[in-house]
């Protein structure tokens, strides 16, 4: 259950820290827009890289670790269907896996969804900025000149309004009507559009947009990520009105340009529309003298972070105890274990659907695996077969025609003898969505056909039992593969 624990931690603790930000901008209504911006962007950024601090963060400590003997790291473990790499090999912790990786499934295919719409409005972007046009002459070079030297500005007719393209080098479009904007007019959208450089805007709401991605089935995630552009536009709108220019002229000029959108005569009625609401809200605060219009500070980033950080560290009871017992092939130290291998575990399960797609196609892909032992010219290796047959995109490198089929891989490396045992084993019961979630995949060639497979690992190490990681598993389908194209050459 160590995974399930994880991800309750990071849900818990991610929406405390959304909930936080949204409560914390609704206290500081009378803050500025920039700070309130400030709060929203930290929830954010510590919501997105909260799984790569998991290994910073404290966690309970285990019976083992306060008395008890510590359990050995090379405790012999079996690894079966959806259980990844040291799965637990009891039939509940099996069917915890296996529902594990069900919810994962859904999730990742929730997140491909959000991320592909998201790269579309990408290279949309960079579309329009590649087919813009640098600005010639008038009165837009010189403005240019005075305010944004080093940021490159073009004009193109695809644009109905100002646009910003670029998390890292920015580039400003402007629309074909901006050549009939007066020298004021041009002097408030670049100084606009410079506020969101200066403030690095896109690269906050890059990072929000993936929040939202990996996170969508939170409300939360939405929420914040739809305050942070409105707080974002009216920080910028403030600093415009910090540089001198007159919130009354200012204002007209927005809601000339509302019009132009042909979103309605001036203002539209129709609350719906996200720009109406914007707008609104804009020409309110460029209207309203009580309102702040301060820069935060630097420093705010910090303390902000630091009152997330102790707010979320209640929440550490939630996750795994933590083992006193060292583990002999640990993920990386920005990845934490548990879920690398539910990664690894998802992934590998698709590659092995896919293949054995591919292999319905063309059955010459796969290759029989001679029954008894074969020995390898060479000694590097030793394979006892049965009802096997090798498959490179496979999740072990092999398949079964059915439940009693395995694989025993003995591997040769100086003193040292490694034993793999591949056996397939009957599946726990499938439920509803898993089935559903199958047939879904089926249409990309990524489902199961309605063959759920199980399989139970052990490797031994000159006699004692290791913990099988996805590290052997590439070592098996290394083997089996090599072996599979010297068979199939002969």
């Amino acid at each position: 259950m160590t995974l399930l624990q994880e991800a309750l931690f990071l849900l818990a603790a991610t929406s405390l820290v959304l909930g936080a930000a949204l409560s914390l901008t609704r206290v500081l209504r009378g803050a500025s827009a920039g700070v309130r911006h400030r709060v929203l962007a930290c929830g954010c950024i510590l919501g997105f890289i909260l799984p790569a601090l998991l290994p910073l963060l404290p966690a309970p400590t285990s019976p083992a670790s306060v008395g008890e003997p510590a359990s050995d790291a090379n405790t012999p473990v079996a690894a079966e269907y959806c259980g990844a790499p040291g799965a637990d090999p009891t039939p509940v912790g099996a069917r915890a896996e296996h529902i594990v990786f069900g919810i994962g499934g859904i999730w990742l295919l929730g997140a491909l969804i959000i991320l592909g719409r998201l790269m579309c409005l990408h290279l949309r972007a960079h579309g329009i900025a590649r087919h813009a046009h640098p600005v010639a002459g008038g009165r837009i070079v010189g403005v240019k000149a005075d305010l944004c030297p080093g940021v490159s500005l073009r004009v193109s007719s695809s644009v109905p309004g100002p646009l910003l393209i670029g998390w890292i080098r920015a580039r400003i479009i402007l629309p074909a009507v901006a050549a009939r904007w007066s020298g004021d007019e041009l002097q408030a959208v670049l100084r606009h559009e410079l506020a969101h450089v200066r403030r690095r805007d896109n690269l906050v709401g890059l990072i929000a947009s993936l929040l939202v991605a990996f996170h969508w089935f939170n409300p939360l995630a939405w929420l914040v990520a739809s305050r942070l552009r409105v707080e974002a536009e009216l920080a910028c709108d403030d600093a415009v009105i910090r540089a001198g220019v007159r919130p009354s002229s200012y204002a007209r000029f927005l809601l000339d340009a509302a019009s132009r959108l042909s979103m309605g005569p001036a203002l539209p009625a129709n609350a719906s529309s996200p720009f109406a609401a914007r707008a609104r809200r804009r020409l309110a605060s460029l209207l309203d003298p009580s309102v702040r219009r301060t820069a935060p500070g630097r420093s705010l980033s910090f303390l902000i972070a630091a009152a997330y950080v102790l707010l979320i560290l209640p929440l550490t009871a939630l996750r795994p105890p933590a083992s006193a017992a060292p583990q002999l092939h640990a993920a990386p130290i920005w990845f934490p274990t548990d879920i690398a291998a539910g990664v690894w575990e998802i992934a590998a399960e698709l590659r092995e659907n896919r293949g054995l797609h591919a292999r319905e196609k063309d059955p010459t892909l796969a290759v029989r695996l001679p029954e008894g032992v074969t020995t390898d010219p060479n000694g590097a290796w030793e394979i006892e077969a049965h009802r096997a047959f090798a498959l490179p995109e496979a999740k072990y490198g092999c398949v079964f025609n059915k439940p009693g089929g395995y694989v025993h891989l003995t591997r040769f490396v100086g003193e040292t003898i490694i034993d793999y045992h591949v056996a397939r084993v009957p599946h726990p019961k499938t439920s509803l969505p898993e089935r559903a979630l199958s047939n879904l995949l089926d249409v990309v060639d990524l489902g199961f056909m309605g063959d759920f497979r199980a399989y139970r690992i052990e490797v031994e190490e000159n006699g004692m039992p290791r913990r099988f990681t996805w590290q052997h598993a590439r070592e098996i389908r290394c083997v089996l593969a090599e072996f599979a194209r010297n068979a199939d050459g002969q």
